[in-house]
């Protein structure tokens, strides 16, 4: 189920970026609709990919092409990364840690909303500094294992 979804997906963005209908992106419509699937190539990458994915230099991707480039060159983020990248759109200060009573509020009222006592429950694991606050790596560690 998974991989068909990702085929449509990339389907549905490649037919986007063919605004002409022919099956083919140009290397700004690729790098674009790279984008539009979570992926943020580098300029090097791009030329990287270019490299490989058009040696003769023509600036023409088909679909397959652009299903190879993201096979290839795709940045999967893993479970710990998405906890840590969550996290850290909450650390303020932008030093380390996390509010305790902002983070529950935001996980039982906000988005796919959780159960209180769930929450609750969760949280109460980690020891918050006199700030309310609490390293968020701790909470990343805790919640990984």
């Amino acid at each position: 189920f998974f991989y068909s979804t990702m085929a449509d997906e990339r389907s549905e963005v490649f037919t986007l970026w063919d605004s002409d209908g022919d099956g083919i992106l140009s290397f700004a419509d690729m790098a674009n609709a790279m984008r539009c699937l979570g992926q943020n190539p580098t300029e090097k990458e791009l030329e990287i990919i270019a490299g490989e994915f058009d040696a003769e230099g023509s600036g023409n991707y088909s679909f397959d092409a652009f299903c190879a480039i993201l096979d290839k060159h795709s940045k999967k983020l893993d479970a710990v990364t998405l906890i840590r990248e969550a996290l850290k759109v909450f650390d303020t200060e932008a030093n380390g840690k996390v509010s305790i009573p902002e983070l529950s509020n935001v996980m039982t009222n906000l988005g796919e909303k959780q159960n209180p006592q769930e929450v609750d429950n969760l949280l109460q694991q980690f020891e918050p500094d006199e700030d309310g606050k609490v390293d968020y790596e701790v909470i990343v560690a805790s919640l990984a294992n």
